[in-house]
């Protein structure tokens, strides 16, 4: 027989809220105060902010691009968004093809196939 617990309700809402705050705060372990890249600060290194921005001594940003542009203007459209994120100049930007990794995730642009279809048939 199951042992019993004195698990009160009052006790799992404390915990269900203290485990919701945690969640709204953020935790974020591997980030301390000398990782902080400060303005107007130049760059040691290069740095690469994750598999998808890369930015390098001089201050060229590169963005890399796991899809073929086929039309979506994400090779104009995401620059854009970066450098006015980053307050540089849209010259500083420049947008690379994904080589194949499995840190880009599925590069697969084949949903024409599937979406297309009723077209074909039409």
């Amino acid at each position: 027989m199951a042992k019993e617990t004195d698990f009160s309700r009052r006790k799992f809402l404390q915990l269900a809220g203290l485990g919701g705050a945690a969640l709204c705060l953020g935790i974020f372990p591997g980030i301390s105060k000398a990782s902080v890249i400060t303005e107007g600060a130049a760059l040691a290194e290069n740095v690469e902010m994750n598999a998808w921005i890369m930015i390098n001594t001089a201050g060229k940003i590169t963005l890399v691009d796991h899809r073929a542009e086929m039309g979506q203007g994400s090779y104009h459209s995401v620059p854009q968004i970066i450098a006015e994120e980053l307050e540089v100049d849209l010259g500083q930007i420049e947008v690379i093809f994904a080589q194949g990794s499995t840190k880009y995730g599925s590069q697969i642009t084949g949903e024409v196939l599937r979406s297309g279809l009723p077209i074909k048939t039409f």
